[in-house]
């Protein structure tokens, strides 16, 4: 990666059963946006999915620089704190990344009903 190529990545994040799914196929389907197989890699919340590395985490796209702007994920466990802890330190290990987060919210007592 060369510093006049920055990697932009958007990343919905927010509670479960609170529309990540849908948005994701929403988005999914532009086509500057590369969305991630699967939908919700988790890389930046466990450290061993981590320790995989980037190149792993990138084969998750099909990311074509002539077409695609933003790389697509949605994993929810990245706001799962306490219990899930590192995201930001691990997202901002890696230099020229840059990420637009999405955070969804759903009124709590309906999410409850929902899952």
């Amino acid at each position: 990666m060369t510093q006049d190529a920055p990697e932009d990545y958007a990343i919905i994040i927010g509670s479960m059963k609170s529309g990540t799914t849908t948005l994701f196929a929403m988005l999914a389907d532009h086509p500057q946006i590369a969305p991630a197989h699967p939908k919700e890699p988790g890389f930046f919340a466990f450290p061993e999915i981590y320790a995989k590395g980037f190149d792993w985490y990138h084969s998750l796209f099909a990311f074509d620089p002539a077409q695609h702007r933003y790389r697509l994920e949605a994993s929810t466990d990245y706001t799962k704190a306490p219990f899930v802890t590192g995201v930001w330190d691990r997202m901002q290990a890696r230099p020229g990344a840059r990420y637009k987060l999405i955070y969804i919210m759903r009124h709590p007592l309906r999410r409850i009903e929902s899952h």
